[in-house]
């Protein structure tokens, strides 16, 4: 059962005016962290290389550790791994079972031509034994025994001129090591010859694993998430048989969710949900962070920790980009901006094929109806109007202008554009039978969990807009979701209220790993009786533009809450699923309950500030620094999104520290999140822009409100509370803002009630009223 729940014998129903108050309270929790509870462990199946420190040297030097891996990239692909240090070997200590194989890649970067008789890469496996002391306290010592066994060395007769051809990309190996089973060792990856350690050579040892297929659990999950689908843009949902015959046949095969939700209008927080289980707000990934922090456990982790080989194809550069965080978890995230159904359904087949003597998790990502629409040629003939007579051609790309008004189309030019758009959902089908297809000719089609899904949808001015993003209406929310797989009956339609935060509970159970505190529900068990769970809401939140708003639904009532204008809008799905007219007025006390939950939801629970570094589009980074001193005491201090040139400290109740804004790190989410201790009545911050008090760079009373002298003392107490966290554009200055979070508990009696904070909120200007 889910672990968000209502309780409508025990809630009082609340008036309009306390509901409000209590939405004007939620301020900047989108950002708050909230760390998630210790879940169990679950028992690897393999050995996880990356998540050990090797030994850098030969046995005869010391042991030290070498640094830790990070992700490095060939080709489009990322993986987590080391650098071949200059010391020339890393070493990684071993304990072999029966059955042992080891998987690793290996890759180059050269800027330099390199004869390969003058650069020798090698792995090998050198056994060792425990030398026995009669002195049981003593420390046993490993000593290697015999000679190193090569397994994998570079072989000049390849390519004898230069160093080419086999490192242009990621070179995999896969080979069996069990006759050195059972007993301990070390893997060695090593350089050797006259160019090794040459500074204009990077040598990559890329995510190394020892497996034991006979541990595999034989099921393999395939979750393919779109980008920017609508649900009624495909055949199971009722569009045309021509748009998605593939999809159709394979959803006469698996179970259809007809009221599935997707918990954000956009790709970042509702992937991010997707592959962690939570929302936004709590994840921490919103338009105010614009990534998916490392605090959280994604889907990948859980999967990689219980020894299925993980990888994720991407077109999206939310997903992609290097800071993104979701390549948490993943051995291989390949990445092309706006690459193409076909070629990404392609890279997830290479991925697969690599993983086949493992359990396999591919998150297989496909762009191709977000704008631009550009379809291939036969599916823009497929739909193409013989009597369209516009100035719009087979792409459309006038996309701003649409989104700002600047252009209204006519109802021809907007068929248009639909149909471009319904040319890139047929591409997607294409791409999709023939994934299926693939799997099926490999027998690996029924032992795989197949989760077709999407991350929004795309509006053609239904609420009178355009794009995504911007509202909560269905139209951006409501989304496919088709399963195929054990516990998912063939033919089945289900009309229960589930959402995208029931993805990971859902192979969680596929895969029987057991993991508490997710908010979600087996999707299994909603299949098998739907009855138990309809009570339950489903929530969603986050705008990239325009109003804050949030929804939640519980079947078959909507209810959508605009922050900014503190108002509410409820809808009847059932008797209304366009959305077209708002109830709220005639039903006060529904829409006060359902609002009620929404804010219940996502209250933060504890009082904290946050020191935001934004960047600045327009000029070279800046360096922020100054103290933060709070005479009561500090309960913790947590930094978000620092990079290796930023740093802080605490000593007794002062933070020191130097923060620099950059042109990498996407929105302003360079951050440190400060808990004042209990008591604690004032804040003294003080800060300076490349060494010197620029006036126009710090802003420390929870507003856009600068100090000049770059020294401010707030009270902790009375602080402005804002319904947002400022938002760098290209118009800003790189900046220093404090802004606050309060936290507040909820009864059965309902949400505070604090007209102060509503005077607070005025003042800044973001009420209207």
């Amino acid at each position: 059962m889910s672990a968000i729940k209502t309780n409508t014998m025990h809630v009082t129903a609340l008036s309009r005016f306390t509901i409000i108050a209590a939405l004007l309270g939620l301020i900047a929790v989108a950002c708050h962290p909230v760390m998630p509870d210790p879940e169990p462990e679950e028992p690897r199946s393999a050995d996880l290389l990356i998540y050990q420190t090797p030994f850098i040297g030969d046995e005869t030097e010391v042991r030290d550790p070498a640094p830790i891996h990070e992700r490095l990239i060939l080709d489009k692909t990322s993986v987590p791994g080391w650098l071949l240090p200059t010391e020339g070997m890393l070493r990684f200590p071993v304990e072999l079972r029966e059955g042992a194989r080891i998987s690793f890649s290996l890759g180059a970067v050269t800027r330099i031509p390199i004869h390969l008789e003058d650069l020798v890469i090698r792995v090998e496996f050198i056994q060792d034994e425990v030398e026995e002391v009669e002195d049981e306290e003593a420390e046993f010592v490993p000593e290697m025994i015999g000679n190193p066994t090569t397994l994998f060395e570079t072989d000049p007769s390849r390519s004898p001129t230069v160093f080419s051809g086999i490192f242009t990309s990621w070179y995999p190996v896969d080979m069996s090591i069990s006759s050195f089973a059972p007993g301990s060792g070390e893997i060695r990856f090593s350089a050797e010859g006259p160019l090794a350690g040459h500074e204009s050579i990077e040598l990559m040892f890329g995510k190394p694993v020892i497996y034991y297929p006979e541990e595999n659990r034989g099921r393999n999950v395939l979750l393919i998430g779109i980008d920017t689908l609508r649900q009624d843009s495909l055949t199971p949902y009722g569009a045309d048989p021509e748009i998605t015959p593939n999809l159709q046949e394979f959803s006469e095969e698996a179970t259809v969710f007809t009221q599935a939700r997707s918990q954000a209008p956009w790709t970042l927080p509702s992937f991010a949900s997707m592959v962690t289980g939570g929302l936004p707000s709590t994840i921490g990934s919103t338009i105010y962070t614009g990534y998916l922090p490392e605090r959280n456990t994604t889907i990948g982790t859980m999967l990689q920790n219980a020894g299925y080989a993980t990888g994720t194809i991407c077109s999206n550069t939310w997903l992609g980009n290097d800071q993104s965080g979701f390549e948490q978890g993943m051995d291989e995230l390949w990445f092309q901006y706006n690459a193409s159904a076909g070629v990404s359904v392609e890279e997830a087949k290479d991925f697969i094929t690599r993983s086949e003597n493992r359990d396999w998790f591919c998150f297989l990502h496909i762009f191709d109806p977000h704008v631009p629409y550009a379809p291939e040629e036969e599916f823009y003939e497929a739909l193409r109007d013989p009597d369209y007579t516009g100035e719009l051609g087979d792409v459309f790309v006038n996309i701003e202008e649409w989104k700002s008004g600047e252009i209204v189309p006519d109802s021809a030019d907007l068929e248009h554009v639909m149909n471009l758009y319904l040319g890139e959902v047929m591409e997607v089908d294409e791409a999709i039978g023939d994934l299926i297809a693939w799997l099926e000719e490999r027998g690996q089609l029924d032992n795989t969990l197949i989760i077709f899904a999407a991350d929004h949808g795309e509006e053609f001015f239904d609420h009178g807009g355009y794009e995504h993003g911007h509202t909560q209406y269905d139209e951006l929310v409501h989304m496919p979701l088709i399963i195929r797989g054990d516990g998912f009956p063939a033919g089945a339609r289900i009309d229960a209220n589930v959402g995208n935060t029931d993805i990971v509970p859902s192979i969680l159970r596929y895969v029987e790993i057991r993991r508490d505190g997710l908010i979600g529900d087996p999707l299994q068990e909603i299949a098998a009786d739907a009855s138990p769970f309809n009570d339950r809401i489903i929530f969603g939140e986050d705008n990239s533009r325009g109003q804050m708003r949030k929804f939640g639904v519980q079947w078959p009532y909507k209810v959508i809450v605009d922050f900014v204008n503190a108002e509410a809008e409820l809808y009847n799905l059932a008797e209304d699923p366009g959305e077209t007219t708002n109830i709220y007025a005639e039903n006060v006390e529904l829409g006060d309950l359902l609002s009620f939950h929404v804010v219940q939801s996502m209250l933060p629970d504890q009082t904290a500030f946050h020191v935001w570094i934004t960047r600045g589009y327009r000029e070279t980074p800046r360096q922020f620094t100054g103290t933060i001193r709070v005479p009561g005491g500090i309960e913790e201090i947590r930094g978000f999104r620092l990079q290796d040139n930023d740093n802080y400290t605490l000593e007794g109740d002062t933070i020191t520290f130097s923060i620099f804004s950059a042109h990498d790190v996407l929105g302003p989410n360079k951050h440190l999140m400060i808990e004042p201790a209990a008591g604690a009545e004032t804040m003294e911050v003080r800060v300076m822009v490349d060494g010197i008090v620029q006036e126009n760079r710090f802003f420390p009373y929870g507003s856009r409100t600068p100090e000049p002298s770059g020294t401010a003392t707030v009270n902790i107490d009375d602080f402005p509370l804002g319904t947002s966290l400022p938002l760098a554009i290209e118009e800003y200055p790189a900046g220093c803002y404090l802004w606050g979070t309060r936290g507040y508990e909820l009864n059965d009696e309902g949400p505070f009630s604090d007209e102060q904070a509503m005077e607070q909120l005025r003042s800044l200007g973001y009420l209207n009223n």
